[in-house]
């Protein structure tokens, strides 16, 4: 057998020895993974009628045990990573794990007007009524803890700062800012009649988990470890206060995989969908009128 090589098939996962002199060699199912566990037997067929159409590579005698023991090595991996998956997933299923209805905190003017909507949100918004002004002014965004809250837990905790607030209150305001910018609307900062004044609190924060959050099947499937946050913001006429819009919604961060990947990184991603929700409804008001 000197001077064979060895090949290994993908479907069959036997080794097969090919001679020198165009002959081939056929073993039985090895005991264990090793080339000394192989029991051979003659076989007379060619050696270029072996189906390795799905993979083919040649390793030498001396190098296979290295492939099989990477190939095993790559097995496990795969295999814990589908164990944790299951896991995860029916953790969530047998927890009753979904979207959670939002508290009323009770910044917002009036909550009669609002109706459920996706996701467990409340949401009211008159249209007509929108697209008759020119201008808004946004007030700084406020944060309204209940006790019970994600983000109470995490401040008795250690894991919610002020400073954290602080910076994702001034992302959230940001993020308006652009989306009222882009819709072609101005900003303003006094009353004045054709003006709306949009007022946010942001009501709970959840951390992103980064080590379940990295998992792409488990992001995927279950949303696991994304973080969240939660709001509650209304549009109002600046001289009369009477109510135009509202919502109060809990979101996750996106299930993306390979994205929010920080401690905030899931409460910023629910940002980015609120001011795209914003500019889509400017936008729709504009259309009307």
């Amino acid at each position: 057998m000197k001077g064979n090589e060895f090949m290994r098939t993908t479907r069959t996962r036997n080794l097969i020895a090919v001679a020198p002199e165009g002959r081939q060699f056929q073993p039985r199912r090895c005991a264990g993974e090793s080339v000394e566990g192989c029991r051979w037997t003659s076989n007379a067929a060619p050696a270029n009628s072996v189906d390795i159409k799905e993979y083919r590579r040649v390793y030498s005698g001396k190098h296979l045990n290295n492939f099989l023991e990477r190939e095993n090595t790559m097995d496990n991996t795969m295999k814990n990573t589908l164990r944790w998956t299951l896991a995860i997933g029916m953790a969530v299923i047998l927890c009753g794990c979904g979207p959670e209805k939002t508290p009323q905190t009770g910044f917002l003017s009036d909550y009669s007007k609002m109706q459920e909507g996706a996701n467990s949100s409340l949401r009211y918004i008159n249209k007509d009524a929108l697209g008759e002004y020119t201008g808004f002014i946004v007030d700084p965004i406020a944060a309204r803890f209940h006790a019970g809250t994600k983000a109470v837990k995490a401040k008795s905790e250690g894991q919610l700062s002020e400073q954290d607030i602080s910076d994702l209150a001034n992302y959230l305001h940001s993020a308006i800012i652009k989306a009222i910018s882009d819709a072609g609307y101005k900003i303003e900062y006094r009353s004045s009649p054709g003006i709306a004044r949009i007022r946010v609190a942001i009501t709970d924060l959840e951390k992103t988990n980064v080590a379940l959050a990295a998992i792409p099947q488990a992001r995927l499937l279950t949303g696991t470890g994304v973080g969240s946050a939660a709001m509650e913001a209304e549009i109002v006429d600046s001289m009369t206060g009477k109510q135009i819009a509202a919502i109060v919604e809990t979101r996750a961060g996106s299930r993306v995989p390979f994205t929010g990947l920080s401690d905030w990184g899931g409460a910023q991603s629910a940002i980015d969908e609120w001011a795209k929700l914003l500019r889509q409804r400017l936008d729709e008001a504009k259309s009307q009128h």
